[in-house]
């Protein structure tokens, strides 16, 4: 860990790649930042962390009209502990839509849902989900005005550069 200041509050320190990637795979909730025609706009995600890229979804609305005129984004996931020490991990990245709808789908429910069930209440789970993405096309395509009724959509952030620190008090 690279000692980067001191402060009267804490140090401020580089986390290691196994401290990044630890943090990123253990939670679930992170903030996008996009931007077009220099108008920022970040928003808080529920997101999963596999094989080395963030996949987050997203009914139709800003954040997919944002993504598609502009992929590039920055991510960020933190954690805060009761004496005021803290992680952070940014990440910089393109987002692109994921076509592969049943796949997307099941990155995420293994990690929202699996990770809090009984064994039992998974496998019915899983079940009910293998069902439901039968009866739907494995393929979806992009966020468009044009799409009716509940549109949903999954994307993979590709990640360029990951990066962390921590505040210890």
């Amino acid at each position: 860990m690279k000692d980067l200041m001191a402060s009267s509050h804490g140090r401020i320190l580089e986390l290691e790649q196994n401290e990044i990637e630890e943090l990123v795979s253990r939670n679930r909730v992170g903030r996008l930042g996009v931007s077009v025609n220099d108008q920022p706009y970040v928003v808080p995600v529920s997101y999963a962390y596999h094989e080395g890229k963030i996949y987050i979804h997203s009914g139709r609305g800003k954040k997919t009209q944002y993504l598609e005129k502009n992929p590039r984004v920055c991510f960020q996931t933190d954690e805060i502990y009761g004496n005021g020490s803290w992680k952070s991990v940014i990440v910089y990245g393109k987002a692109k839509f994921v076509e592969d709808f049943q796949r997307g789908l099941r990155i995420l429910f293994e990690k929202f849902f699996e990770p809090f069930m009984g064994e039992e209440d998974a496998a019915i789970a899983r079940e009910r989900m293998e069902n439901f993405l039968s009866t739907v096309s494995g393929i979806r395509a992009p966020p468009s005005d044009e799409g009716g009724g509940m549109q949903f959509y999954v994307y993979e952030i590709e990640i360029e550069e990951m990066t962390g620190r921590q505040e210890i008090r």
